[in-house]
């Protein structure tokens, strides 16, 4: 028999912290726009099982990642690597320290728990679409962008549904550094216009992609939560669109695997070179402010200056480690029609490398900021001295081994079929 179970929680800190997400950004917060959730899903299957936990977080760090699986583990019997633990990005949610972690990790295992407890049987189904300006790539207007908006639909026998799960791939960043208050940025709206419209009785989810090099730069109009209301309902109204048409059926299995790789690390430029490029585009910042240039021109480059500040900070606070960077990667597999297969990455993919995996390994989506945070991963042609480029610390041929470890993971899955 194949069950469902869903739960959510709360997890805006309830005292004051510093924001994630931003160099330059100063002070702690002010307080909630929106508040941030804890989600849980559950899916069992006879003996087999996967439960994802999608948190409003800009990260998850690999400290709360032991603490939310032990938890969940400790409720529902699932092994630790079968539990998916991702982040949706946010830059407007809390830093990670002990004390932020441990109150994430309590709210967690409140949701688990009632998931837990409620599970039912259930029917699973998939739809896709396209959503045209709410986000493109951030380095050019022209440059590669998935706008899929994949749409996962989980109902009861009667075809009810308990759950819609919404997967886009781009930065939840129309808030910028001067925001001090929680939010869930673009996606929160998608997810409550979901729940508005399909009934308070079930559950929205987002979940990001491979969103290394996309963002809303160019599409959006400011930074104020208008404008967040405005982005999120185009990701809203075309999920709900999707929602609407998809047809469920009760899934033949699920199934996961995953491994723990080693990723090549590039060692980051030396620190005369990094002063050298912020010195030198912080006079190009200052000319282009005086002949009037606009505020997406001028973005392009202070997001090169945070990036150099960025670095530099780290090397301060940790230098370079030496050997190679180690990261978990997962493959889940959820068998309806011909099988529907799900990539978890713990990093920012970049678009296109993103297609790439799904075309060379066949699964069917890339879930980034899951199970860890390893940075960026960016492609082999990518243009040198971008934000991206300077702030990775992988080397550039890391995507390309992380597709070649996703197919082997495909082929396991493929055995068990």
């Amino acid at each position: 028999m194949f069950r469902i179970g869903l739960g959510k929680a709360q997890i805006t800190p309830p005292w004051r912290t510093r924001l994630a997400g931003y160099v330059d950004r100063a002070g702690v917060s002010a307080g909630t726009h929106d508040h941030l959730w804890a989600r849980v899903v559950i899916l069992e299957h006879e003996s087999a099982g996967w439960v994802l936990v999608v948190l409003d977080l800009m990260a998850i760090s690999s400290s709360l990642l032991e603490k939310v699986r032990q938890r969940v583990h400790a409720i529902t019997g699932v092994p630790l690597w079968c539990i998916s633990v991702a982040a949706t990005h946010t830059h407007s949610a809390p830093e990670l320290d002990e004390d932020v972690e441990i109150f994430i990790s309590d709210r967690v295992e409140k949701a688990a728990i009632s998931a837990w407890e409620n599970c039912v049987p259930g029917k699973v189904g998939i739809g896709f679409g396209l959503v045209t300006g709410l986000a493109c790539n951030r380095q050019s207007r022209e440059g590669y962008a998935d706008q899929t908006v994949t749409v996962l639909r989980f109902d009861d026998l009667q075809g009810c549904p308990l759950c819609v799960l919404v997967h886009y791939a781009a930065h939840p960043t129309v808030l910028n550094q001067y925001n001090l208050y929680y939010s869930r940025d673009f996606p929160g709206v998608a997810v409550d216009y979901l729940e508005s419209k399909l009934g308070s009785s079930v559950m929205a989810i987002f979940i990001n992609g491979a969103a290394g090099d996309i963002s809303t730069r160019y599409t959006r109009k400011n930074s104020t939560f208008s404008e967040v209301k405005r982005l999120g309902s185009l990701l809203g109204e075309k999920a709900a669109e999707i929602a609407a048409s998809i047809r469920t059926e009760v899934p033949s299995q699920v199934l996961v695997t995953r491994s723990i790789v080693e990723i090549p690390r590039r060692q980051p430029m030396a620190k005369q070179e990094l002063l050298r490029i912020k010195d030198e585009t912080l006079c190009t910042l200052d000319s282009l402010q005086e002949s009037g240039a606009s505020s997406v021109e001028l973005r392009e480059l202070q997001s090169l200056v945070e990036g150099v500040k960025l670095v530099l900070k780290r090397e301060a606070v940790k230098p370079t480690r030496e050997g190679p960077v180690k990261a978990e990667l997962q493959v889940i597999h959820i068998g309806i029609g011909g099988g529907f297969t799900i990539a978890a990455i713990p990093g920012e993919l970049a678009a296109l490398l993103g297609t790439k995996l799904k075309t060379k390994t066949g699964c069917d989506l890339v879930m980034g900021y899951t199970n860890g945070y390893i940075g960026y991963i960016v492609e082999t042609e990518q243009q040198e001295f971008n934000y991206e480029v300077i702030v990775s610390e992988l080397a550039q041929e890391a995507g390309e081994y992380i597709i070649s470890e996703v197919n082997k993971l495909m082929k396991e899955i493929e055995e068990c079929l």
